[in-house]
C-alpha cells in the first residue's frame, strides 16, 4: 500500500542487498497505479495478539518422499485403470502425482507480521476409451490434500477414472426440455 493504491510482488531472492532493491522497485511501481479508496489494510488494532495455534498445515513426510516413490505412485495409478473389465477398450490412461511445499512470510506497513508453513499432495488420473462410431468417452478422477496421508488410495484414483470412462460408453445427448432452476 502506498498513497491509496495497493499491489503486491513476490521474489525468491533473499539477500539482503536484493530484497531492498526488490522493495524499492514495488513501491515505485505502485505509485503508477491508479488509487482505489475502497482498498486498504484493516487497523492494526484489528490483528489482535500473535496466534501460535498450530493449524495442521505442514504435512512432515514431504521431507522424506523420494523421486522414486512418486513415480511408484503413479504407476500404481496407471496400472489399476488398466485393470478394471473392459480395460481392452482403454486407449489411453494419463496419471499424474504432484506435491509442493510453501514457506511465506508476510510484513503489512501497519505492523502486521505473520508466517505461515504448508504443504500439499495430489494425485489423479484421466482415461479415455474407445467407444462406437468414433467416440471417445472420458473419465477423470482426483484427490488432493494437505496430508500425504489423507488422500484417496492411488489405486482407487486410477479405478475410478476408467471406470467412469467405461460408464460413458454408449452414451447420448439427453431430450432438451424445460426445467426448474433452484439457486441457493
Amino acid at each position: 500500500f502506498a498513497n491509496g493504491r495497493y499491489s503486491s510482488g513476490s521474489t525468491s531472492d533473499l539477500r539482503a542487498r536484493a530484497l531492498e532493491a526488490f522493495v524499492g522497485r514495488s513501491v515505485a511501481m505502485t505509485g503508477l497505479l491508479a488509487e482505489d479508496p475502497h482498498r486498504r489494510l484493516p487497523g492494526a488494532e484489528l490483528y489482535g495478539e500473535p496466534s501460535e495455534a498450530e493449524l495442521h498445515l505442514f504435512d512432515e513426510s514431504y521431507e522424506t518422499l523420494t523421486p522414486v516413490e512418486r513415480r511408484a505412485l503413479v504407476a500404481e495409478v496407471g496400472e489399476a485403470a488398466r485393470s478394471v473389465p473392459g480395460a481392452e477398450k482403454i486407449i489411453s490412461a494419463t496419471a499424474g502425482w504432484y506435491d509442493e511445499r510453501s514457506d511465506v512470510a508476510q510484513r503489512h506497513s501497519d505492523g502486521f507480521e505473520g508466517s505461515k508453513n504448508s504443504t500439499v499432495f495430489g494425485v489423479h488420473a484421466s482415461v479415455t476409451v474407445r467407444g462406437e462410431e468414433g467416440k471417445r468417452p472420458m473419465g477423470w478422477e482426483s484427490s488432493a490434500a494437505r496430508h500425504r496421508s489423507e488422500l484417496a488410495d492411488p489405486k482407487e484414483i486410477g479405478r475410478r477414472a476408467a471406470e467412469r470412462a467405461l460408464s460413458r460408453l454408449g452414451s447420448g445427448p439427453i431430450p432438451t426440455g424445460r426445467a426448474t432452476m433452484i439457486v441457493e
